[in-house]
């Protein structure tokens, strides 16, 4: 676990640049406006512009990601960066996390466990979507079969980035209660570290989605290829 932490580090660090240009604008821009979208949210006159803050939000999410995998791709691959991004690509994905979501939040519901579990053994399903060109239901299918030997590392992963979220949020919450305009300055704070988080945990997920591949190939496609 920790040579995967080390390799995500050292990808993102090698490529800060591409990666801030790809995501950058968008935690910024996320971190200042969300918690005045909050508290528009407290108010129901205005909880329409919250709802409709969380779809823009996550849209831009998703074409931000489309841009990332194919980014990682690029350069695993050694070849240029193609990061366009076409409506059918931001559909596929956008469906593939809407189910993602579903079936993660049911797990948590259910118990913490089973949350960890479907995080895990769906969390290809993004690259086969980009890359491949899947379908949402077969993308996710397909990470259901290829996650099976790494759900344990993919669990511990996603139970390190929300314990980390957790242990920060704590001492910001405390903060925040002093008053308004550290309340405003945590919820930031919060938010830019939360997006930065979701950023860097696909860059190792997809480490182990290349290794699982290289496991999975044979020498002689390696030799056609």
């Amino acid at each position: 676990m920790n040579k995967l932490i080390s390799e995500g580090l050292y990808f993102a660090r090698s490529n800060f640049g591409a990666i801030f240009n790809i995501a950058g604008p968008y935690i910024l821009i996320v971190s200042v406006i969300e918690p005045f979208m909050g508290a528009l949210g407290q108010w129901p006159e205005y909880q329409w512009i919250h709802v409709l803050y969380l779809f823009i939000s996550g849209g831009m999410y998703t074409y931000v990601m489309v841009r990332l995998i194919k980014l990682m791709a690029s350069v695993v691959a050694g070849q240029a960066f193609d990061l366009s991004v076409s409506l059918s690509e931001w559909y596929r994905l956008s469906i593939v996390y809407l189910i993602y979501g579903i079936a993660v939040l049911i797990g948590i519901i259910a118990l913490i466990i089973p949350g960890l579990f479907f995080a895990a053994r769906y969390s290809f399903a993004q690259f086969e979507s980009v890359l491949c060109g899947v379908k949402p239901v077969k993308s996710l299918s397909l990470s259901w079969a290829q996650t099976r030997s790494v759900t344990s590392k993919l669990m511990l992963i996603t139970a390190l980035a929300g314990g980390c979220q957790i242990l920060i949020d704590l001492p910001l919450g405390y903060i925040g209660n002093m008053s308004l305009a550290l309340e405003f300055g945590a919820v930031m704070v919060s938010k830019l570290i939360g997006l930065c988080v979701a950023v860097f945990v696909p860059i190792i997920c997809f480490r182990l989605y290349v290794l699982n591949i290289e496991a999975n190939t044979s020498p002689v496609e390696e030799t056609k290829v």
